[in-house]
């Protein structure tokens, strides 16, 4: 989950809490925070549809904030997210949550609703898919990988074809929402993901065949976002944004 669903603190306490464990942080798609460079965790930086983090003023992307962002040492990695299990349409972000903070990193205005269109505007086929891949490989000059619910398949077939004929391949797959395997080449890595929180779904999903596990819902459980969905009074507050608790300095300025 993205800063601004999930609070400051939560943000924080999940980056220490990867760096400790000795795995990355994935930012999601509302861009990259202080707090997450803050816990000192290695960044997966997500692109996603709205292009949070990395926008132009008209919602394309904007290179030289991507370049910058690239430069961050903790960032390891960019995943360009198609499609999400839990946004199959898309998504809105109402105008009461952008605060001048999230306006920033976001590069949206402030107060206003933001949409997450349903797809990238520049990927309308393969092999845009992978033109797209090639140009944000370009500019990071560092590892990109794709994100999409698999239901049907029948375009990872003409995706393989393409990747063969012009020797451009995502560095990972991200299959997400739990789903069947998708028939990807060994050549690239698959993260499975979609509430696997226990260790028995970790289990099952790398011996179906992942190479690793990303995993929200359990740290999103714990850090309060996913709370009011079982309320039936929703606030548009994070509950642990109603904590007092010092102020959080000290991580650089990326906005």
């Amino acid at each position: 989950m993205s800063f601004g669903t999930l609070s400051a603190p939560a943000v924080l306490a999940l980056s220490k809490g990867a760096k400790m464990a000795g795995c990355w942080m994935n930012t999601a798609e509302g861009g990259l925070s202080p707090y997450h460079l803050e816990g000192g965790a290695d960044i997966v930086f997500q692109i996603g549809t709205a292009k949070y983090g990395v926008r132009g003023g008209d919602g394309s992307l904007d290179e030289d904030r991507l370049r910058k962002i690239a430069a961050l040492p903790q960032v390891k990695m960019f995943e360009i997210k198609l499609s999400q299990g839990a946004k199959p349409e898309g998504g809105i972000l109402p105008g009461v949550k952008v605060t001048p903070e999230i306006a920033a990193i976001r590069g949206i205005p402030v107060g206003g609703d933001s949409i997450s269109p349903n797809r990238h505007p520049e990927i309308n086929s393969n092999g845009e898919l992978l033109d797209f891949i090639d140009r944000v490989k370009k500019i990071t000059q560092k590892p990109v990988g794709v994100k999409a619910v698999v239901g049907a398949y029948g375009w990872l077939d003409d995706l393989m074809v393409k990747i063969k004929e012009r020797n451009i391949c995502p560095d990972f797959f991200s299959l997400d929402s739990g789903d069947g395997g998708t028939g990807l080449s060994e050549r690239i890595p698959i993260v499975a993901s979609g509430k696997l929180v226990t260790p028995a779904e970790v289990a099952w999903a790398l011996c179906a065949g992942a190479s690793f596990v990303s995993s929200a819902r359990g740290s999103s459980s714990a850090t309060g976002p996913l709370a009011p969905q079982a309320s039936p009074r929703m606030t548009n507050v994070c509950r642990w944004d109603s904590i007092p608790r010092t102020s959080l300095s000290g991580a650089p300025n990326i906005a």
